[in-house]
């Protein structure tokens, strides 16, 4: 016999599913966005460029692709280590910590993936100037949950 308590865990089991699906769906959507919609001046101000180390852009410069390919490459990858990863989540009633996961992959390993590029380019390459762009290293996060 079904009670009032196992309805609202389903309840609330279906809207963190659905908030789950809202978020990872957000994610393609806005690389697109910035991709295609934005101007090629913008751009260039979100990379994260290791000489001018300006603060901002070690979170934004995980958004912004070098060319179609690039992104197109870490939009499959993403969808194939997410579907996994939430797929497993649902089945092993992990869904609350997929989804804590979600947020500090999306948050903070882009700072985190920047930040560890610059530290190792600068020791290996000391006189060399790189930018850092693309979303694999949240993509690899994600591989790794």
């Amino acid at each position: 016999m079904s009670t009032d308590k196992d309805h609202i865990d389903t309840e609330q089991t279906n809207r963190a599913k659905r908030d789950v699906l809202i978020g990872l769906v957000t994610l393609p959507v806005l690389l697109l966005v910035v991709h295609f919609g934005l101007p090629e001046s913008l751009h260039r101000a979100l990379v994260f460029d290791h000489s001018t180390f300006p603060s901002y852009t070690v979170f934004t410069g995980a958004f912004v692709h070098a060319s179609d390919m690039h992104l197109y490459q870490n939009l499959v990858g993403y969808t194939l280590v997410v579907a996994y990863a939430s797929m497993f989540s649902y089945y092993t009633d992990g869904l609350c910590w997929f989804r804590r996961t979600l947020v500090v992959s999306v948050g903070v390993l882009p700072i985190l993936t920047n930040l560890t590029s610059y530290v190792f380019l600068s020791w290996q390459y000391p006189g060399a100037d790189p930018v850092s762009r693309g979303f694999s290293g949240v993509v690899g996060g994600f591989g790794g949950v």
